[in-house]
């Protein structure tokens, strides 16, 4: 059934393949199994009312996935409730000091910063304290430079202590599947 399905939506035009696609329709199939395989037994009946049934299910569980994408490609949302929250996280963990959230911060509202940016948000650093601190920053990849060499950049949410916030939002926030969050 699972198969066909998919069959059916790549003939009407959903092919995972394009450039982009950011949904695999199997997430559906994956987020809970025992209500899959129940709606499984239900679309094997072979009556129309268990077809129908199936195809809502998953439609309707495109359709969150996609509500999901959505959600996270809104940077108000993505700044409010995943961004600012990992970084909260990491400060209350005292993974990072108070100085590093206030510019990683100033980094997650004006997505792309230099030292002045920096000057601005925290006037009473010196222009080698800020040097030091974006130097600190870029070593333990919590800020990247736009392009190798520039003095330019954004924040970066991977091999530090950031990811981890940001996974503990995204559970908060429904994006983690209960199969993935306790295997």
């Amino acid at each position: 059934m699972r198969l066909l399905t998919y069959a059916l939506l790549m003939k009407y035009g959903y092919n995972v393949n394009t450039g982009g696609r950011v949904l695999n329709p199997t997430v559906v199939f994956c987020n809970d199994r025992d209500n899959y395989y129940t709606m499984l037994g239900v679309a094997g009946s072979g009556t129309t009312a268990g077809l129908e049934a199936w195809c809502t299910y998953v439609l309707e569980g495109i359709r969150d996935e996609l509500d999901k994408v959505d959600k996270l490609t809104d940077y108000a949302y993505l700044t409010r409730c995943i961004l600012h929250p990992a970084v909260s996280f990491a400060r209350s963990r005292e993974w990072i000091t108070e100085t590093e959230e206030q510019i990683l911060v100033c980094v997650i509202k004006t997505k792309v910063v230099k030292s002045s940016d920096i000057a601005r948000a925290l006037p009473t650093l010196t222009p080698n304290q800020r040097t030091y601190q974006i130097k600190n920053l870029v070593e333990q990849w919590m800020l990247l430079p736009v392009n190798p060499g520039a003095r330019q950049y954004t924040i970066g949410f991977s091999n530090n202590y950031l990811v981890r916030g940001v996974i503990k939002a995204l559970r908060e926030q429904g994006f983690i599947p209960a199969p993935l969050d306790k295997p």
